[in-house]
Parts: structure tokens; C-alpha cells; sequence
């Protein structure tokens, strides 16, 4: 903050000569001075930012992990549709993938209108009501009334938790220091990994003691604490406002080469990081490994598919450690295009896995394991780096907005087809997340720059082939840029 304050004061005294001002102009420089001062005093505590990043971070991991079979199954029982939970395993199987799909649906709406809502209501408002609503809507998932009551009550949690986790990542990126800011980007990924790993902790516990109290909204409760406590914190930080600026139009995308590269490569990202099939292996790991684990007798173990889940999104946490130590160390390429192939050959054994006659145990959890650790150490994490370092500032929302389409769309069908293709063949779903990873990875191959060590003017330079404007000093001294627009303190 100090650092902009002189480089301001430098600015205006290059630019206006203060040795020829009149008294007019000197009180003019005075006021702005006095302005960017008065926000450098309102430094935010950064275990503050920590705590929202964090919490934000948190309600989305415990959202994507919080409604597997498992739980579906033991609300059955709570409503009385199934008896017990052998068959409620039969009963769940019409609507299973469209209940799993109503929080990406929400998600997307959510994406969708993001922008409109928060011209109207600013960031912390935004923030303040996805909040509250992920508070109210998690506890409305508590009430057993009905499988559609469920579902549009899921929705719309999945609906609040992007207006709480987009406007609060935005805030604490303006008020967090620069030399911070890559710390909490980091984090973030950390605590939604961490977030779905504890999710099947607390399945793991509801799972354990289930014939003696049927607690599936447990799940529900834990999942509200988080943005609960960040509905309060973000009363203490100020709010951050959009900065006017034009932007291409949509047709421009089009019709100039220079930006049809960005736009084919901003599509390209979306669908190849969800058509690995990410989130179907998160979302129906207790689904894929119910059979799995045996008992010393040799029958199923009746946690077995809370095992699984367990496997999995332990591995899914500690392999984002490890992608950490390398994403600034290797170059965007090396990391996404190995990562690819390390999921390529996982889902060719776990296509394999699903031809035997007979599953074979070892196989499957070691190609389950492998596929996580390829995903996140290449299109995880790489697909956000290059959301936020590629594209041009002149189209940075409208090419954000297609990012995030080609996201969140595939990811619905990935999710809702895994379940219907598995049941016409097990081996079926990996076979379609081949074609797709193959076809886009290739095209990737030729599309994509390295951006590792890059300013944003030279990343720009290759992508689009001309210079983007030169911002103010004074500009670059107090703007921050972040997912779709620029942020200015108010």
C-alpha cells in the first residue's frame, strides 16, 4: 500500500510538474493523494483474508462432496421410500444422476447471472447473500420431505455458494497484499481438497453408526458452519467496485483472428479438464468401490464405498500438495500435457478394470489413484493458472464467461451420463473420456503458449499478435486484476 502511495505522488509529479501548478491543481493532487492514502490505512488483516478464502473454499468442497449415494440412500429411508439401505441402493439408481447434477446446475445459473447481480448489489452484498442463502438452503436440505424438494432445495445451495465463493475471492484478492495474493490463490485449491476429504470423514461417521440413528443431515450441518462464519467475517473488510472499461464485442470473437485462438483455447480448457471425468470419479467414488472392499469372511464390507471415498479424496488432497511444489517450478505445458497423459493411461486401465470378467481390486484402486495425481498436477490446476494469465484485457470477462460455460456444461453431462452408461456397459464412460481428452489435448498441443515467466503484454503479444494498451502508472500501481474484470477500492 505504501509502495502505491509513492509511486502515485512520483506519478503526478512527473505528469503535472508541480513546480508550475497553479493552487487549483496542487488541492486536486492533494485530494488524490489524500484518497489512495486513506486506502492504504485500510489494510485488512490477512489472517481475515485467510479465514474467508479459506471458508469459501470449504462450503464449495463440502457442497461437491456432501450429497454421494450413500447420503441419498439414508435420505430415502429417512422419508420412507426404502426400508433399509440395501434397498435403497435399487431405489435411488432412476434419479441419481439428476440429483447429483442439481448443485452444477445451480453453479452455472449462478455463473450466469453473477455479473448483473453484482452491478446491482456491489461484491460484499453479492457475497453477504450467497452466504446467507448457502446457510438457509443447507439447513432446508435437513428437512425430509420429499426426493423434488431435495433437489430444488440442492440447486439453490448450489446457486448461493458461487455468489458467496466469486464476489468473496474477488475482495480478498483487492485488499491482500500483492506479495500474498499467490499464497491465497493456492489455498484455495488446498481448502476445496480439504474440504471434500473431510466431507467423507463425516460420511465415514454417519456411515458407522447408521442402525442406531439415521443422521444423513449431519452432512447439512457441517456444510452451513462454514459460510455461517464467513457471512460474518465479511462485514470486516471493505467493499471493492467493477471499473468501467470496454470490452470487444461478442461477434469481434469471430470475425479477428486474433481472438479466435483465444476463443477456440478458452473452450478447449473447459471441456478438457471436466471430460477426464474428474468429477464423476469424486461424485460416485462411494457408488464405484461399494463391492470393493471385503470382509475377513470374504463378503462385502458394509463401508466399502465409504473407503473408497476415502482413497480417493485423500489422494485427490495430498496430490494437490504435491502439484503445488511444482506449478511454478515446471512450465504450464510440462505440467498439463503430462498430467493429461498420466490420466490417459489411469483411464485405459480402469477401462480395462471394467472389461475382466471379474473386477480386479488392486487395479482399480491403483488407476483411481494415479488418475487423481494426473489430474492434479496438470488440467486441475493449470486450467485456472491459464484462465487468469491468458486472456487479452479487452476480452478478459466475455472469454471468462466462456471458460467457465465450457466447465461447468460438460461437467453436467459428464456426471448425469456416468450412471446411465455405466449401466449399458461398465467400461463404456472411460471410453467417451478417451475421445474427448484426445481430440482436445491435441488441439491444445498446437494452441496453447507457454506462459511460464511471461508478462501479461508478451503472453498477449503471442496470443493475439499486436500490443495490448499501455495502462497509467498510476493505474498499475493500484489495480487488480482477477478473474473477469478489474478491481478498483472504494
Amino acid at each position: 500500500m505504501l509502495t502505491n502511495l509513492i509511486q502515485y505522488i512520483k506519478t503526478y509529479t512527473k505528469i503535472l510538474d508541480l513546480q508550475r501548478l497553479n493552487s487549483y491543481k496542487c488541492i486536486k493532487v492533494i485530494i488524490e493523494v489524500f484518497k489512495i492514502s486513506s486506502h492504504s490505512s485500510q489494510m485488512v488483516s490477512f489472517g481475515i483474508l485467510f479465514a474467508i478464502q479459506s471458508l469459501t473454499a470449504e462450503t464449495l468442497g463440502f457442497t461437491i462432496a456432501n450429497f454421494s449415494s450413500d447420503i441419498i440412500k439414508l435420505y430415502y429411508m429417512a422419508i420412507g421410500t426404502s426400508n433399509n439401505f440395501t434397498a435403497a441402493d435399487a431405489a435411488v439408481q432412476t434419479l441419481l444422476p439428476y440429483l447429483s447434477i442439481a448443485s452444477l446446475v445451480g453453479f452455472l445459473l449462478a455463473s450466469l447471472t453473477f455479473a448483473p447481480i453484482v452491478s446491482w448489489l456491489g461484491y460484499k452484498k453479492t457475497g453477504l447473500v450467497g452466504a446467507a442463502g448457502s446457510v438457509i438452503f443447507n439447513v432446508l436440505l435437513c428437512i425430509p420431505f420429499n426426493v423434488y424438494y431435495w433437489m430444488v432445495m440442492r440447486l439453490f445451495a448450489g446457486f448461493f455458494v458461487v455468489l458467496f465463493q466469486q464476489p468473496s475471492i474477488i475482495i480478498v484478492g483487492e485488499h491482500a497484499e500483492s506479495s500474498k495474493r499467490g499464497l491465497l490463490g493456492v489455498m484455495f485449491q488446498f481448502n476445496v481438497t480439504l474440504g471434500i476429504l473431510v466431507a467423507s470423514l463425516v460420511l465415514l461417521a454417519i456411515r458407522t453408526y447408521q442402525d442406531k440413528y439415521n443422521a444423513w443431515w449431519v452432512n447439512f450441518v457441517v456444510t452451513f458452519i462454514w459460510p455461517l462464519m464467513g457471512f460474518v467475517l465479511l462485514f470486516f473488510v471493505p467493499d471493492v467496485k467493477p471499473r468501467e472499461e470496454k470490452e470487444i464485442s461478442p461477434m469481434l470473437l469471430f470475425k479477428e483472428k486474433k481472438y479466435l485462438k483465444v476463443l477456440i483455447l478458452s473452450v478447449m480448457l473447459g471441456l478438457n479438464q471436466q471430460c477426464t471425468g474428474i468429477n464423476a470419479v469424486i461424485v460416485y467414488a462411494t457408488e464405484t468401490f461399494k463391492d470393493t472392499f471385503k470382509t475377513s469372511g470374504g463378503g462385502v464390507h458394509p463401508l466399502s464405498s465409504v473407503f473408497g471415498s476415502i482413497i480417493i479424496n485423500g489422494v485427490n488432497f495430498v496430490a494437490t500438495l504435491g502439484a503445488l511444489a511444482f506449478i511454478e517450478k515446471l512450465g504450464r505445458k510440462i505440467l498439463l500435457f503430462g498430467g493429461v497423459g498420466i490420466c490417459f493411461v489411469a483411464q485405459v486401465a480402469l477401462m480395462i478394470n471394467y472389461i475382466l470378467a471379474k473386477s480386479n481390486t488392486a487395479l482399480l484402486i491403483t488407476a483411481s489413484i494415479f488418475f487423481i495425481i494426473g489430474f492434479e498436477i496438470g488440467p486441475g490446476p493449470i486450467f485456472f493458472v491459464f484462465a487468469s494469465e491468458l486472456f487479452p484485457v479487452e476480452a478478459k470477462s466475455l472469454l471468462s464467461s466462456i471458460l467457465l460455460s465450457f466447465n461447468y456444461i460438460p461437467n453436467i453431462f459428464v456426471v448425469v451420463l456416468f450412471p446411465i452408461l455405466t449401466k449399458a456397459a461398465a467400461w463404456s464412460p472411460f471410453v467417451t473420456y478417451l475421445i474427448v481428452m484426445g481430440i482436445t489435448t491435441a488441439v491444445l498441443l498446437f494452441t496453447t503458449p507457454e506462459t511460464k515467466g511471461k508478462t501479461q503484454e508478451e503472453i498477449q503479444m503471442i496470443l493475439t499478435g499486436s500490443a495490448p494498451a499501455a495502462s497509467s502508472e498510476a493505474e498499475k500501481g493500484s489495480e487488480v486484476r482477477f478473474g473477469s474484470g478489474v478491481m478498483t477500492a472504494e
